[in-house]
């Protein structure tokens, strides 16, 4: 058990730090961190197959256009098969540059997906708002950020204090995201799913899309060539 939680610590680092593409799968391995069965240290030797077979890889951060934020907020709907419990995802850019990025399961069960990603939608505008507060002591904040979402539904709660049987029960500190859209600090806009580039942590993925998402958001393969 200390070989396993020992791999899963070092993996969740690389991943929250460097790597948000090994995010999925160390959340899958670290929801087992009491008692591992044979199939969790299965999947802790493929993904170690992985990381060696992997090339080298990088964030490449590039002159943004502009330091407007660009952020996504996604959430896997019931993906805890135990507690039922949503995983959400927010990955936050200036413009383009990835320069936050998290994965978590949700405190609480959702009743709908359009709630659990209104949750996350709330996480993501908070994280947000701590960039734009480095932002304008630098003097170089660009107004309003802008957060993509897939879900429809969180979007209209998001912009319209509606309130009805089926989302009079959300927490209160979840329509902080309600409050940044009227000031105008941040605006939201749909997203297809076959765009959501957060699909990416909350979700297992085919090989060829798992790619093409890591390219989406910066992550190149890179020479060793010429470097100490």
């Amino acid at each position: 058990i200390d070989a396993y939680r020992s791999f899963v610590g070092k993996v969740m680092f690389v991943a929250t730090k460097v790597c948000p593409k090994l995010g999925a799968a160390i959340r899958a391995l670290s929801a087992h961190m009491q008692n591992p069965g044979v199939q969790h240290w299965c999947a802790m030797n493929r993904l170690i197959d992985f990381m060696k077979q992997m090339e080298l890889k990088e964030i490449i951060y590039m002159e943004p256009e502009s330091f407007q934020t660009i952020s996504l907020a996604d959430t896997d709907y019931g993906n805890c098969r135990e507690t039922r419990r949503s995983v959400g995802c927010s990955l936050i850019t200036v413009g383009g540059c990835l320069v936050d990025w998290w994965m978590a399961k949700h405190h609480t069960i959702s009743d709908s997906s359009c709630e659990a990603e209104y949750k996350e939608l709330a996480k993501c505008a908070k994280g947000v708002k701590y960039v734009q507060s480095i932002l304008t002591e630098l003097n170089l904040v660009v107004l309003p950020g802008l957060i993509g979402e897939d879900n429809q539904g969180a979007i209209f709660l998001a912009e319209n204090k509606q309130v009805n049987e089926r989302t009079k029960h959300i927490d209160i500190r979840y329509h902080f995201i309600r409050d940044e859209v009227k000031k105008g600090n941040v605006i939201i806009e749909y997203m297809e799913t076959k765009w959501m580039l957060a699909d990416m942590m909350t979700k297992g993925l085919p090989s060829p899309r798992h790619t093409m998402l890591s390219k989406a958001i910066g992550i190149f393969s890179v020479s060793l060539e010429g470097k100490c």
